[in-house]
């Protein structure tokens, strides 16, 4: 997912699935950014990753939450 990000600095960034865990770098979640995008990246996604995943941006004066839905739709299976 990606997340166009602009407003008054500094800018807080956080990602957050939907039953309420924040997700953080770890081996299942990358999160990174550059200039203007936040990115999350989910590796090896089973049935549980399916859902909504928020994008919350935060400052000094206001709070923006952007949804994602994720929907696997089927097994990829590699030989």
């Amino acid at each position: 997912f990606q997340c166009k990000v602009n407003g008054t600095r500094p800018l807080e960034v956080f990602w957050f699935k939907l039953n309420g865990d924040e997700l953080t770098n770890n081996e299942k979640y990358e999160i990174y950014h550059d200039d203007e995008f936040y990115y999350l990246k989910i590796y090896n996604t089973v049935q549980k990753d399916n859902g909504m995943y928020l994008c919350v941006i935060s400052n000094d004066i206001d709070q923006n939450v952007h949804s994602f839905y994720l929907q696997l739709r089927g097994i990829m299976r590699f030989s």
